[in-house]
């Protein structure tokens, strides 16, 4: 911007040398396109100084907000993974049911069997419901032989 500034006063120096008559037309005419060109070198000096005020700003904003986000929001890296294969406590028990409408599997805990207050669990992908805790459930155990459990149900229906 100096640089600009001092070919301004550069051109207004060789004006006043060249002894031009400003009642002139063409003296009037240089003068005032010489004072909107240092009018226009001081509003872009103005321009740059902003402009670098406000780049300084943004990036301290950008990383403030940078460190708010790492606090607020959790990453996959923050979350540990289970395996659900390995649960041995009742107090631990996990459920796992897959839903209707999208197939993913959702996990819950097995306490919500024995709950007395009414709850619905539903798809966090789908929001589908997938589980009401009213009594009109029956569990599958997996170390139960398949053949047994199908002829239960068989003698269900007599």
């Amino acid at each position: 911007m100096e640089e600009l500034k001092k070919k301004v006063a550069f051109l207004q120096g060789l004006m006043s040398g060249m002894d031009f008559d400003s009642a002139s037309k063409e003296g009037r005419l240089f003068k005032g396109m010489l004072e909107v060109l240092e009018e226009m070198a001081e509003d872009l000096d103005d321009l740059w100084v902003g402009q670098n005020e406000l780049e300084y700003y943004l990036e301290s904003m950008d990383e403030d907000l940078s460190e708010l986000e790492d606090e607020l929001f959790l990453d996959e890296d923050d979350f540990e993974e289970v395996d659900y294969d390995d649960v041995e406590d009742d107090d631990e028990a996990v459920i796992e049911v897959e839903c209707p409408e999208c197939g993913d599997v959702v996990y819950f805990e097995a306490d919500v069997l024995d709950d007395d207050d009414y709850v619905e669990i539903t798809c966090p992908h789908c929001e589908t419901v997938v589980f009401i805790n009213n009594g009109e459930y029956e569990l599958y155990d997996p170390e139960e032989d398949d053949e047994e459990h199908d002829h239960d149900n068989d003698t269900d229906d007599i």
